[in-house]
């Protein structure tokens, strides 16, 4: 960016926490943490397109590139899991539970891992 300026500010839900871009279908994708949900902003509108359920504090979130889904780490205890989103239909297809609250997760793709702020996933 040349300008280093705001270019457009899309409105999501309340309490945004974390993007994610998804070069495979061209969205990004935000946390709502009080909406229990994350918004996807198609690129080639500059608008949210859908909301998709999740779990309970989405906060962190990863873009896996060898298959191109979404993971969504649902921090709150009664929740905590990683919510797998498919890229390709824009819904979640299996939740992992993972112990205590993941806050914030990364892929490794030379491994396959998901780190979070305490566990390690597959």
């Amino acid at each position: 960016i040349s300008t280093s300026s705001l270019v457009k500010g899309i409105p999501v839900g309340d309490s945004p926490v974390q993007t994610e871009y998804n070069p495979f279908n061209g969205y990004i994708y935000v946390t709502i943490t009080i909406a229990k949900h994350i918004d996807v902003i198609d690129i080639s509108t500059n608008s949210v397109i859908k909301g998709i359920p999740v779990g309970t504090h989405p906060t962190g979130i990863a873009y896996n590139p060898n298959n191109h889904n979404i993971y969504v780490a649902n921090s709150h205890k009664l929740s905590s899991s990683i919510s797998v989103k498919d890229s390709s239909t824009n819904t979640v297809i299996k939740k992992i539970p993972i112990l205590g609250s993941p806050c914030r997760i990364i892929f490794d793709a030379n491994n396959g891992y998901f780190y979070d702020n305490k566990y390690v996933a597959n």
